[in-house]
């Protein structure tokens, strides 16, 4: 039996994971079909088991893609991800009728326990990607008082006439006010501020 793993999350990009080349294949074969169980599963919140690509007519590229690679039979188990996320655990065998009530029940336990471990990943992800973010605000923030110092030693104004300037200058030229100010400081002992003057 091969799994693979979808992972969607807002903001960020899918994360496609197998066990093995075969599954990765599987799981972008799933991916490729116009609709499949894996799409249903994510859809609807509930598994779905694909008994026989041979008899089954619901998915019919799908099936017809199972089948090219060796497969006769998936099991999507939807996994609850929290606010912002979701994802699905797909199972794949080589023969038909595997997913019984005993095989989809340790599946779905499997799946409970898949999510809690992707759930918490998220959240330390989230965590790492708003501390990057607040470092980059305050180092973006640090350069632009840096440059309205300039602005304001150079021109003789006020801090919010100069920040006022940085502004202006970065709507003409459709930069952040962040760039605008890095290129101020880095120009600081060069001839005057011409994209400021008025």
């Amino acid at each position: 039996m091969e799994s693979s793993l979808f992972v969607r999350r807002n903001r960020r990009k899918n994360l496609i994971v197998g066990s093995s080349d075969d599954a990765l294949l599987l799981e972008r074969a799933n991916r490729a079909a116009d609709d499949s169980p894996g799409d249903e599963a994510l859809r609807t919140g509930r598994l779905v088991v694909l008994c026989d690509v041979c008899c089954e007519t619901r998915w019919p590229q799908y099936g017809q893609n199972l089948q090219q690679l060796g497969c006769r039979s998936a099991l999507a188990l939807p996994l609850d991800l929290g606010e912002g996320a979701d994802g699905v655990l797909s199972l794949f065998a080589p023969y038909a009728g595997l997913f019984d009530d005993e095989v989809v029940s340790e599946a779905q336990d499997y799946a409970r326990r898949a999510a809690t471990v992707l759930r918490a990943a998220a959240r330390i992800d989230d965590a790492e990607q708003l501390a990057q973010d607040l470092r980059s605000a305050m180092e973006g923030r640090a350069v632009i008082s840096l440059a309205c110092g300039i602005i304001v030693g150079k021109k003789g104004c006020g801090q919010a006439e100069a920040f006022e300037m940085l502004r202006n200058s970065s709507n003409v030229r459709n930069l952040k006010v962040h760039v605008i100010a890095a290129e101020v400081v880095a120009g600081a002992g060069e001839a005057p501020l011409q994209p400021f003057e008025r």
